[in-house]
């Protein structure tokens, strides 16, 4: 018997010292995928419960193993549900990075979904083939789960063509969003709860990058996504070792420290990050470099900040919060601790991570890890909805004197979402937390 194999039988009944060593033992072979392999493989025939050992031995294996423990993950889940299961475990895994992998079973995935009392598994729908959609847009206009509807609309839960909406959305296919949202509207598709029709809309629209122009849809997450990698420790997080084989653009770039936006501040200005040169994919125009910062102490009291930019990319003005906001002493916010970034291209694999992913902690582009729902910020100047350019995570070192080890937060421990106007050459910056 294999090491892989050898792990995957002690894991399911494993506790402290025990669970410790198996953990280092998966570690150890983290860098032979075929012993990975095997583990995983075995662990998941043998029908064990949800493990967060079995879900990181996930992120060591190929799109190809991916695929083959998929074939097995989803006849097990017809038999054994997806709650707390290692199949399930495969499953709502793959749905990010390796969509395409599902959809061979995407009608037996959605019927296992449908087992949820809440959605999920929609982000298998991404690029989903214009016939497969057609059974969902067929279903949708049927009728069929009109008496299912109404049980489940009286037990509070969503209902089967709301999911059927959901997973419409998330091909990402324009078309296909456009008849999703009028069906939803002239069949008032809502969640089992109170929302207003045009939010319930734009929030969706928001949620697979897209936002309203006229008649038509544009892309609001259109940045190639790229990865922070902090050159200094002292306080900074270290790469993630999955990301490391990535080789970053040559540039560094200048990440925290103190600057002044205007005279006779009642808290700081954190300089927080100089795109000079602006990398490539970025949708930045016009401007030789831009430069990004924010009162922290705004962001955590008042909610969205906005800032003008000047023709040289500098903050020049905010435009709101007009006047500062009266806040305790104890209660301001330093700025980050000044140090240097390497900027990396973030692989398909990753960017499109969730909250709580090392790898989408701190990233330039891509989409952001919301911990809420998507609330994206509209230019107070051209009222068109603004482009999303970066994120942060709570954690980082900042510069209060009085704390060596002080960290910048964002609410309670949540993120700092930066959003682009190139129209009008605007920055927005808010938070979310649990």
């Amino acid at each position: 018997m294999g090491i892989g194999k050898e792990i995957a039988a002690q894991l399911p009944l494993a506790q402290g010292q025990v669970w410790q060593r198996l953990k280092e033992q998966l570690q150890s072979i983290g860098r032979d995928p075929v012993q990975v392999f095997e583990f995983a493989h075995e662990f998941l025939v043998c029908r064990n419960k949800c493990s967060t050992l079995f879900v990181t031995a996930l992120n060591y294996l190929s799109q190809e193993q991916l695929g083959a423990l998929v074939a097995l993950a989803v006849p097990i889940c017809q038999e054994d549900g997806i709650s707390d299961t290692a199949a399930g475990d495969v499953l709502d895994y793959v749905c990010r990075p390796f969509p395409e992998l599902l959809h061979p079973y995407i009608e037996t995935i959605f019927e296992i979904s449908l087992q949820e009392r809440y959605g999920k598994f929609e982000q298998a729908w991404r690029g989903l083939d214009r016939a497969r959609i057609e059974i969902f847009k067929t279903r949708l206009l049927s009728g069929k789960d009109t008496e299912a509807d109404e049980q489940r609309n009286h037990k509070k839960e969503f209902t089967i063509s709301h999911r059927l909406f959901m997973c419409l959305m998330n091909t990402r296919d324009p078309e296909t969003i456009l008849f999703a949202l009028q069906h939803a509207r002239t069949h008032k598709i809502t969640p089992p709860w109170e929302i207003d029709e045009d939010y319930f809309q734009r929030v969706h629209l928001a949620d697979v990058g897209f936002a309203r122009k006229g008649s038509a849809l544009v892309s609001i997450y259109p940045n190639k996504p790229y990865h922070f990698i902090f050159v200094r420790g002292d306080g900074f997080p270290q790469e993630d070792p999955r990301l490391k084989s990535v080789l970053p653009i040559q540039q560094r770039f200048r990440f925290g420290g103190n600057a002044t936006l205007t005279p006779d501040e009642p808290y700081p200005f954190s300089h927080i990050l100089t795109l000079d040169p602006i990398p490539a994919g970025v949708h930045v125009t016009g401007l030789p470099r831009l430069v990004l910062g924010a009162y922290i102490t705004e962001i955590n009291h008042y909610g969205v900040c906005f800032y003008q930019h000047d023709a040289n990319g500098n903050p020049q003005q905010k435009i709101a919060p007009a006047e500062f906001v009266e806040v305790e002493r104890r209660y301001i916010d330093y700025p980050f601790r000044e140090t240097t970034v390497l900027l990396a291209p973030t692989p398909e694999r990753f960017a499109c991570g969730e909250w709580g992913d090392p790898a989408s902690q701190f990233r330039l582009g891509g989409e952001p890890s919301w911990i809420q729902n998507p609330d994206v910020p509209v230019c107070p100047h051209c009222g068109e909805t603004m482009e999303f350019l970066l994120q942060l995570d709570t954690g980082l070192p900042d510069t209060d004197p009085d704390r060596k080890d002080g960290e910048v937060y964002f609410g309670s421990g949540g993120m700092c979402y930066v959003f682009w106007c190139d129209t009008c050459k605007v920055s927005s910056y808010f938070e979310q937390c649990t």
